[in-house]
């Protein structure tokens, strides 16, 4: 096994860690490593490899937590905050406005509100949760006995799949 001369981050100030783009490491990270011995010069240290690729193990692992906290891109949180919950909230809203449409076409008077309830379950389960391309996915698949001509019509199936591509930026299609 070989042994390696390394000088840790911790012998580095903080200052010229950000100038060589290493913010955020921690004070272990073995900053320079030298698979050569000849004379220990200050800051470095002996190493054996074992100890050296595991000192690098755990150093990747406490930097992945550094890096998570400080790029809401990687953070569960913003994942929830910026994409999860307007997808939530923009599915309620098509919902709503569906509702609303078949409410204003006389759905509780023809009797059908259960049936197109039903009928529409899946898609509102997707869009409730924020998965819109799975609603996409199931409003395509709606068996044609389920569509009524007044309530669930291809027009109106295509009107909610062209409001979900529009808010996904997707291409709007022209059919099912």
């Amino acid at each position: 096994m070989t042994d390696y001369l390394i000088k840790r981050a911790s012998v580095f100030s903080e200052d010229e860690l950000a100038g060589n783009g290493l913010t955020g490491i921690p004070a272990n990270w073995p900053v320079e490593k030298r698979n050569y011995i000849d004379i220990i010069t200050d800051g470095f240290e002996l190493i054996s490899e074992s100890d050296l690729l595991q000192l690098i193990a755990d150093n990747q692992a406490a930097y992945d937590e550094w890096k998570a906290a400080k790029n809401p891109v990687d953070s569960q949180a913003y994942i929830i905050n910026s994409v999860l919950m307007p997808a939530m909230a923009f599915g309620q809203s098509l919902i709503n406005c569906t509702v609303a449409g078949n409410i204003s076409l006389g759905i509780t008077q023809a009797g059908m509100t259960s049936t197109v309830r039903i009928a529409l379950r899946d898609i509102n389960e997707c869009l409730m949760s924020g998965s819109l391309y799975d609603a996409i996915a199931e409003a395509r698949a709606l068996p044609e006995e389920v569509k009524d001509g007044v309530f669930i019509t291809n027009a109106r199936i295509l009107h909610c799949i062209n409001k979900i591509e529009e808010y996904l930026k997707l291409p709007l299609s022209n059919n099912l």
